[in-house]
């Protein structure tokens, strides 16, 4: 594997890692508003969506 290859990689793990901090932190707020984890119906988009960040970023 190339230099390049492993940054991706670990790009992908981190914006992983954050997705799902993000994603339980979303479902936590649902909650505690009162919505029913089990009632929530989420639209995910057919075509995938890029979103670009820097790294250093917090999310």
């Amino acid at each position: 594997m190339g230099k390049n290859q492993d940054e991706i990689f670990s790009w992908l793990e981190d914006s992983i890692l954050a997705l799902e901090h993000g994603f339980t932190d979303f479902l936590e707020q649902m909650e505690r508003a009162g919505w029913d984890q089990n009632q929530i119906i989420l639209k995910v988009p057919k075509e995938p969506v890029l979103v670009l960040q820097h790294l250093d970023q917090e999310v």
